[in-house]
């Protein structure tokens, strides 16, 4: 299974860096073989075997972790775990230490430890010793425990090789991994199969050209980026490798099922093209409106699909929310000011004009209140989505034992969902 895996995860990156030599360099950068793992060489002097005993004794009292790691975990060498070669200076080692935190396999005591000892110049001469003697004393143990310890190591690194691959994907795509925990797989949208041509890519893009239909509208776009082919093969990598390498099984009965339900959340055009298609992080703006709602829940009630925003409730028109024009901005707000005051002055003063005012007249409030204006329902649906797919396995099959689907949870969420949309 691991080396047929590994067969595809060869393909896979060869199809990636003929399109992009720099991700090629990047993979190398952060993935290495481990060059110096022991190999098989039968050692049939007993002198030397005596002499290997020894080491090994040195090192089972005064390094008996780099045995536990090796010996029994089967990790791989320290500087294959950093990504680095045998004369890796400093700045290679800082470098790939603070990539390999947070996206290896490993975890970060491991890289915490082969770094420390890599960058010691005392240590990492005493751990090639190691290595040296660990080389031997492997060709002493019997073949048994031999074929273990490289199954155990050949794991480790078919693992880690596929986390950099994802993690390099994944750091040019940022929006894919979340998308994908909403249920929502682009290939399937669009009907694009894992083995399509540049061709094949062209002639569904041209179909789709013909819609007139938001969900036709919806496809063009999607099927506009994966005519870089580059971004085509860099998905098909994801969904071949993400869901079964990185998944718990709890994970993936949720996703399958209740992979549709997305689509009861009426995203529209403006969703897709400007939120879901695009590089620009999600999960730190549906971050951000926890944060501004959590300090500012009266706002609840003047945010879509309210339709009575703190602007109405002193009748003040709401400004447009997509003007980027720092010099219009400047000039309007002295303006804005005056008829805010104006408004309230004569308002009836309740909780509700008091708290329009104390936000519209606070330009850090405001900014934060027409962000949430501009992003709430869009961020909100994703919040949702999200928290559905925390769900445990036994959670979802006590939800669908109580009710034949899963309209009854969804409809906790309405008015902001159109039940009625589809996209077949």
């Amino acid at each position: 299974m691991i080396e047929k895996s590994e067969t595809v995860a060869s393909t896979i990156i060869n199809d990636v860096s003929k399109s992009s030599d720099s991700f090629l360099n990047d993979f190398k950068c952060y993935y290495s073989k481990d060059t110096y793992w022991p190999k098989n060489n039968k050692i049939t002097e007993r002198v030397r075997e005596i002499k290997i005993y020894q080491e090994y004794q040195y090192f089972a009292k005064s390094y008996r972790q780099w045995l536990y790691h090796h010996l029994e975990c089967g990790y791989p060498t320290f500087y294959s775990i950093l990504g680095v070669d045998f004369n890796a200076n400093a700045i290679q080692l800082q470098k790939n230490y603070e990539y390999k935190i947070k996206n290896s396999y490993f975890s970060i005591d491991v890289i915490e430890e082969a770094y420390q000892t890599i960058k010691n110049s005392e240590l990492r001469k005493i751990y090639n010793r190691f290595l040296k003697m660990f080389q031997n004393y492997y060709r002493t143990i019997d073949e048994k425990e031999r074929l273990e310890l490289n199954k155990k190591h050949t794991e480790w690194q078919f693992y880690e090789r596929n986390k950099i691959l994802l993690s390099l994907i994944l750091d040019r795509h940022k929006n894919w991994e979340l998308l994908y925990f909403m249920g929502i797989n682009l290939f399937s949208i669009v009907k694009i199969t894992l083995d399509c041509t540049k061709l094949e890519l062209q002639e569904l893009y041209n179909k789709y050209l013909k819609a007139r239909s938001i969900q036709g509208k919806i496809r063009i776009s999607i099927t506009q980026i994966f005519l870089d082919y580059l971004v085509y093969k860099e998905y098909k990598a994801f969904l071949s490798k993400f869901p079964d390498l990185f998944l718990n099984p709890n994970k993936k009965y949720v996703i399958k099922k209740l992979q549709q339900n997305w689509k009861k959340f009426n995203f529209t055009l403006n969703d897709f093209q400007n939120f879901f298609l695009l590089d620009d992080p999600l999960m730190p703006k549906i971050n951000n409106l926890v944060k501004i709602l959590s300090k500012n829940i009266n706002w609840l009630k003047h945010l879509p699909p309210h339709e009575r925003t703190l602007y109405h409730v002193l009748d003040i028109n709401v400004p447009s929310l997509d003007s980027n024009d720092s010099t219009e901005i400047i000039k309007g707000e002295t303006k804005f000011r005056a008829i805010l005051y104006e408004k309230y002055k004569v308002a009836k003063k309740t909780s509700e004009t008091n708290l329009a005012y104390s936000v519209l007249k606070n330009p850090l409030l405001r900014a934060n209140y027409d962000w949430m204006l501009k992003n709430y329902v869009i961020l909100k649906k994703m919040q949702f989505l999200l928290q559905i797919y925390t769900l445990s396995r036994k959670e979802i099959i006590q939800l669908f034992k109580a009710n034949s689907n899963i309209e009854n949870l969804i409809n906790q969420f309405n008015p902001l969902l159109n039940l009625d949309f589809k996209l077949n």
